[in-house]
């Protein structure tokens, strides 16, 4: 079996609800590590390299944008220099992106033992940090680009991360219960949905009452993610 055919965390728990009965959770199949099983209907699911896969084989209507985010070559050079961590995009969003993470974690206002969505969490640039985070809690990633989830899983095992599980799902339809999550992350996608306000009724249901729902923008000028940075504030991301 590959080491990376097992979710980096243990689910067992009831985590992931089960898409197909809409009742049961997942846990891990006794007879191996390459599927999670619904433990009321029996669906199974497939895991592959470390990512729970809800939408085996599904053919969903996707943007331009959200294609492209499943390309190998942008998957590869993504969080590089060539992108994510280049200077040009520093320049232009006016933060480095280590300033970035650090900003965004910070606003969190973590205490070690949360429980977090990272929605639309493509490679786990904030998941994998949430995850250092809240080594007594833990961190669900989800997205519906399984290259980028097979990248943040990837990453995940090379930092040593196992409070961090990856979901292949749709955000407008979210596989877990009411009231799960203590904080949601969303930076730089909430564009990218075809149902905005159906996405953000999923992100309150999963929500714990009265906790929150961190989403991010790109700023239309560079000068408003400084000020927000020189201020302590996170950046308009």
């Amino acid at each position: 079996m590959s080491e990376l055919s097992v979710p980096a965390v243990d689910v067992t728990g009831g985590e992931v609800r089960c898409p197909q009965c809409e009742r049961g959770f997942l846990a891990a199949n006794p007879a191996g590590g390459r599927e999670m099983r619904c433990d009321t209907c029996s669906s199974s699911y497939p895991v592959t390299d470390g990512v729970v896969d809800l939408l085996p084989g599904t053919s969903m209507r996707r943007s331009l944008a959200q294609m492209s985010m499943e390309a190998e070559p942008i998957v590869r050079i993504y969080e590089s220099r060539l992108w994510r961590r280049g200077p040009h995009v520093a320049f232009a969003l006016g933060i480095s992106f280590q300033h970035e993470q650090e900003l965004i974690v910070r606003a969190a206002e973590l205490k070690g033992a949360e429980t977090i969505l990272d929605l639309a969490c493509g490679p786990g640039i904030y998941a994998r940090p949430f995850a250092r985070e809240v080594r007594a809690g833990h961190v669900v990633g989800l997205d519906l680009s399984l290259p980028m989830l097979r990248y943040a899983s990837r990453r995940a095992r090379e930092e040593g991360l196992r409070n961090l599980l990856l979901v292949h799902a749709t955000a407008l339809s979210l596989p877990f219960a009411p009231e799960h999550f203590d904080l949601v992350n969303c930076c730089g996608a909430l564009h990218l949905f075809p149902d905005v306000q159906r996405a953000l009724s999923e992100v309150h249901r999963v929500l714990k009452p009265g906790r929150a729902l961190h989403p991010g923008r790109v700023p239309p000028i560079r000068w408003e993610s400084r000020h927000a940075s020189r201020q302590g504030a996170p950046p308009a991301l």
